[in-house]
């Protein structure tokens, strides 16, 4: 009885660490298919992105759409909004990502964006004014995103409530805990944040397509450089220039370990000496901080998107 008591132990603890290897496995597979899908859709939709002196391409921290509505965004994660022909035969949409994590409850969710230009509650932008073609409410602003969002308010966010009929907004995946976004000049330089610049008008903007800059086309201006934000005076023009391309990364930790694991821990965004966003180490630093909090295998998927109308 004895012989078969130590056997029956050790049976017992290989079966459990079996089940725990397999269950492991089986969380890696499912947020895996679940992160590549995330990219994947992400990079269709900002492909054909477009942009014109009356349409807007923006990065913006995530505390601006926390400004319009938006429930419980992410600390220090950014939100991506831009204008593309997805609609049958071309017609625009409002497209749009961010991250939301709610501690409490456990839930991290990238949150998609998705507005026709039929909305019946003013969501969809002002493309024109027929009436007055003067109004302002048409016009892009070098220093903010208000042009897209400032039709937007709390119930447009609201994708909780069942007898909200407003909402524009649906998750796309649980489960994702980090969130980034980097333009790219078209030299395939990352482009230095908005809100870094000394010389442009003061913006919280990461990235603004209607901000009063120059791009190089091709090669370099005389200093090497790529890409200057420029100071207002009344020869500056709005650039109203696509990225030539953009980088995304996400951080995944499947649902189960979430739900058995502690606190997620806030996104890090390392920036470059350049005030670019350092992709590597801003990645690097939180997965590093995801496993000192018990999040041993955090999963990264990132890619380089170019734009068909950038640079």
């Amino acid at each position: 009885m004895a012989i078969l008591s130590v056997l029956l132990m050790f049976l017992v603890d290989a079966v459990s660490a079996v089940s725990s290897y397999f269950v492991t496995g089986h969380d890696r597979t499912r947020s895996g298919e679940k992160g590549r899908a995330v990219i994947e859709l992400i990079s269709r939709e900002v492909t054909p992105a477009v942009i014109d002196t009356r349409m807007q391409f923006v990065i913006l921290p995530g505390e601006e759409l926390s400004d319009v509505g938006a429930l419980d965004v992410a600390v220090n994660s950014p939100g991506m909004i831009w204008m593309a022909p997805l609609g049958p035969g071309g017609e625009l949409r409002c497209v749009g990502y961010y991250l939301t994590g709610n501690k409490d409850r456990k839930q991290y969710r990238l949150k998609r964006i998705y507005v026709k230009h039929d909305n019946p509650h003013g969501y969809f932008p002002n493309l024109v004014d027929f009436n007055n073609a003067r109004s302002i409410e048409n016009r892009t602003s070098p220093v903010d995103a208000g042009w897209l969002t400032d039709n937007w308010d709390a119930d447009a966010f609201d994708d909780v409530s069942d007898s909200n009929d407003r909402v524009m907004i649906s998750t796309v995946s649980d489960g994702v805990v980090a969130f980034w976004i980097r333009a790219l000049d078209s030299l395939g330089n990352p482009v230095p944040l908005l809100s870094s610049s000394t010389a442009h008008p003061a913006s919280d903007l990461i990235y603004n397509s209607a901000a009063y800059f120059y791009m190089a086309n091709g090669e370099a201006f005389d200093d090497g450089s790529s890409f200057v934000y420029l100071r207002k005076n009344r020869l500056t023009m709005k650039a109203n220039r696509l990225p030539e391309s953009v980088e995304l990364a996400i951080v995944m930790v499947s649902e189960d370990s979430i739900g058995r694991g502690g606190a997620i821990p806030v996104q890090e965004n390392v920036l470059a000496g350049s005030g670019a966003l350092d992709l590597d180490a801003s990645i690097r630093q939180y997965t590093e901080k995801l496993k000192d909090a018990g999040f041993i295998r955090p999963e990264v998927f990132r890619t380089r998107v170019k734009l068909t109308k950038g640079g």
